[in-house]
């Protein structure tokens, strides 16, 4: 498995691992607002924005391992003070609309589980990052209509 001193990537049964590096931010907390005429729009934080450009860089190479159907994500966060401290439900939402954007996961929806994901008790000052394994979980039944239709049309042209 790599690790990140070389590549940070690791494919092993259908599971993938990305290291994210920089300070984990959530779109929640600093919000804006912005106002043009009698239009008003909230845009994420400025910590956020700049975390989700530094992650959807370094997400450029997975656009490949595209995850269409139900998943299980774990993270563990690492972050380099107590200042600003995110909650975990922000961090995780950040987490899934990124990998979204990024075109890793199709949907944030095909998410089933966020077990073993948590914030390390560790701070970490000089290497702030998020570790995050994708795990395929394609043989887990969900009512979500979303994934059925998926999975129907993945059978009808044999993929599944």
């Amino acid at each position: 498995m790599d690790t990140a001193k070389n590549t940070g990537i690791s494919t092993k049964k259908k599971n993938l691992k990305i290291i994210l590096f920089g300070r984990p931010a959530t779109k929640k907390n600093g919000s804006r607002i912005m106002r043009r005429g009698k239009a008003t729009r909230l845009l994420p934080s400025e910590a956020f924005v700049k975390y989700e450009n530094e992650c959807l860089w370094q997400l450029k190479r997975y656009q490949k391992y595209k995850f269409e159907l139900p998943i299980r994500i774990q993270c563990i966060y690492y972050l380099p003070n107590k200042a600003n401290y995110p909650d975990l439900v922000g961090l995780m939402q950040a987490t899934a609309d990124i990998l979204e954007k990024a075109q890793v996961i199709e949907n944030d929806r095909l998410i089933v589980s966020w077990d073993g994901t948590y914030i390390s008790l560790t701070l970490d000052k000089l290497n702030p990052r998020v570790e995050v394994i994708i795990t395929d979980m394609n043989d887990v039944d969900t009512p979500d209509p979303y994934v059925i239709k998926k999975r129907a049309a993945k059978m009808q042209l044999g993929l599944f």
